[in-house]
């Protein structure tokens, strides 16, 4: 007969900052998503293009961690 274990007993081992990190990145994805919506379809000289720029700068990071 197998025995029945807690939810805090598959905590104990686990690093939670790993979990709050996987879970910025999950939205930081979303982020570069809705911010690649239009990216191709701007000019580069635009004002437009700019921010769509810096907004997929600041979250590329999240491509490394999903």
């Amino acid at each position: 007969m197998s025995e029945r274990r807690n939810d805090t007993d598959n905590l104990q081992g686990r690093t939670i900052y790993f979990d709050f990190l996987r879970v910025m990145a999950t939205f930081a994805v979303v982020v570069l998503h809705v911010s690649a919506q239009k990216y191709y379809a701007v000019e580069v000289e635009t004002w437009e293009w700019q921010i769509f720029n810096v907004y997929d700068s600041i979250v590329r990071w999240a491509v490394l961690f999903l």
